[in-house]
């Protein structure tokens, strides 16, 4: 079964790609949940996919989830404002050259620090966040199925439709 995909406009791609925290959620075949977070996001040219980056431990129930079934859902939040994204799919798939991702990556990692000071949290609370290296993960191609606004407010839980986001 086809399914169309989501389109990112410009303002949602500047959303994904600020820096804000990001939660992965995946499930397993018997529907038990597991959760990682992603250093960064890059929406692909294309505009109908994302660029995720997972810890490669092989003990990682959400990567291993994506291994055994591809699905998955980001939830991003901007802790400044609480204007919150999640984006779905059923076809992500794990690669392995992080190489050309490390800029991205890099971006985040910035992000996390600025975050961490406006918090008044010690930076070193980064490094504990995301972990030691950038070798540690790996990309994750996801396309975009759906996605909903999750700002609190009266249109919290409302799937943005196809055509109100689309690539120009």
């Amino acid at each position: 079964m086809h399914t169309s995909l989501f389109s990112m406009d410009d303002a949602l791609t500047a959303f994904l790609e600020a820096g804000h925290p990001i939660q992965v959620c995946t499930r397993d075949n018997n529907n038990r949940t597991a959760f990682t977070r992603s250093w960064g996001c890059k929406v692909l040219e294309e505009r109908h996919s994302i660029m995720l980056f997972l810890p490669r431990n092989i003990n990682s129930p959400a990567l291993q989830n994506i291994h055994d079934n591809g699905i998955f859902a980001v939830i991003m939040i901007n802790v400044y404002t609480y204007e919150t994204f999640q984006l779905k799919g059923r076809r992500a798939r794990v690669l392995e050259d992080i190489t050309p991702w490390l800029p991205v990556m890099e971006k985040f990692r910035q992000s996390q620090f600025e975050l961490m000071d406006w918090l008044g949290l010690p930076s070193q609370g980064v490094d504990n966040m995301l972990g030691s290296d950038a070798g540690d993960y790996v990309p994750v191609h996801c396309p975009v199925e759906a996605c909903f606004d999750q700002t609190p407010g009266a249109n919290a839980g409302k799937q943005i439709e196809k055509d109100e986001k689309s690539a120009p």
